[in-house]
């Protein structure tokens, strides 16, 4: 049975493009540059080497970091041998 988890409220569309726009920027960035990105944002330390560890796990994992591209899809099995779909989008809306 297909699911939505972006049934829920979600951000609105010029949020969602900032983000994606501000994950864009730190993915593309070396590690000093987007420190600085991320401190004239707001962030402080410790949120800025969480974002930035999630954000190279993402890379790690598949490759790609969600942005205001092209969204992009994931096929895998689950843990049962089910098929599930992943859209990677920075929208949390449908």
């Amino acid at each position: 049975m297909p699911f939505w988890k972006g049934d829920t409220v979600g951000r609105p569309l010029e949020l969602g493009r900032a983000f994606g726009k501000f994950v864009r920027e730190l993915s593309a960035a070396a590690e000093p540059a987007a420190r600085e990105r991320a401190a004239a944002a707001g962030l402080d330390g410790w949120a800025t080497d969480n974002l930035l560890a999630y954000l190279a796990e993402q890379r790690a994992a598949t490759e790609r970091v969600p942005t205001t591209g092209p969204s992009w899809w994931k096929r895998f099995r689950d843990e049962l041998g089910d098929w599930r779909l992943v859209v990677h989008s920075p929208f949390a809306r449908r």
